[in-house]
């Protein structure tokens, strides 16, 4: 299944610099890095996937999602 994952709902004080997807995938962890990723899933189940947005002032959060 090809999932896109979109970060727009994202915002900052400062400008975003950064947005790092997280997840683990066949025995591996994956990263993708942009507002919208695209990830193709061929192994059924439930992926907790991770978003991290970093800003201009080093700071970051996350957020995930399964």
């Amino acid at each position: 299944t090809l999932v896109t994952m979109d970060a727009y709902a994202s915002t900052d004080n400062v400008a975003i610099t950064r947005y790092e997807w997280k997840f683990f995938y066949e025995g591996d962890h994956q990263f993708l890095y942009g507002r919208v990723v695209t990830w193709r899933f061929d192994l059924p189940g439930e992926y907790q996937v991770i978003l991290v947005v970093y800003d201009g002032a080093s700071n970051h959060d996350t957020d995930s999602l399964v």
